[in-house]
């Protein structure tokens, strides 16, 4: 309790309510899943397959957004973001694995060699990706003044979602859909996999766009007080 008083003495949390279109479109996508894993061809869940092309797609996205949008006063922490979606993108794509001829082909997708069979250099990458991860971390910290989070803004639609699509990856993954077999499960996680890459990039553009506005805001009201003045 006494942890929390003090959170609440530093912090300021304001929670918002209001349903994104990033948030329209993942209700859509979640609550479709189940029948469109039914109809859609099984190879659409594969790896390589159509729907790990969108999770891509829309990580690059982010990427993109976190460079060009990110507020000058957390540069850094923009920078980090779009760090961890580029290493989500190498994740998604096995690190480059998934470019090489697979071992064989299953009902579940295509197998390919693990990184140590697949790669002579593996240890090369592993330490990128661990020296990757040191500066997403230090890019976060470096920003991480309490001037820059007296306020936090919640999105509580974007982490309810966020929650709910893990929970369906996870039943997923473990083919725990009764109604579906394990191939169509596995169409079901790549669907909540890909709204979890798309929340994420909702909350980007909404931390991005957010300060965009106020600093809009407040440039067009402090024009309006300096013409009054003369």
């Amino acid at each position: 309790m006494k942890i929390l008083e003090k959170i609440r003495a530093h912090f300021t949390f304001i929670y918002s309510f209001t349903l994104s279109a990033f948030n329209i479109f993942a209700i859509i996508i979640l609550a479709s899943s189940f029948s469109l894993a039914r109809v859609l061809p099984t190879r659409f869940g594969w790896e390589m397959g159509l729907i790990e092309n969108m999770q891509v797609g829309i990580l690059l996205i982010g990427a993109l957004i976190a460079l060009s949008f990110c507020p000058q006063r957390i540069r850094h922490a923009g920078n980090a973001i779009a760090g961890a979606f580029a290493l989500m993108i190498g994740r998604e794509l096995s690190w480059g694995r998934d470019f090489l001829t697979p071992t064989k082909v299953t009902e579940m997708g295509p197998q390919f060699p693990a990184m140590k069979e697949a790669f002579a250099w593996w240890p090369i990458l592993y330490l990128a990706i661990g020296l990757a991860c040191v500066a997403i971390l230090h890019g976060f910290w470096h920003d991480f003044r309490h001037e820059n989070f007296k306020k936090i803004n919640i999105p509580v639609w974007s982490f309810v979602l966020i929650t709910i699509s893990v929970i369906m990856q996870h039943i997923g993954e473990h083919g725990q859909i009764p109604w579906l077999t394990h191939p169509q499960c596995q169409t079901v996680e790549e669907f909540a996999e890909f709204v979890v890459y798309l929340e994420l990039v909702d909350l980007t553009v909404y931390y991005g766009f957010a300060e965009l506005a106020l600093n809009f805001k407040t440039a067009h009201e402090d024009k309006l007080v300096h013409g009054h003045k003369s």
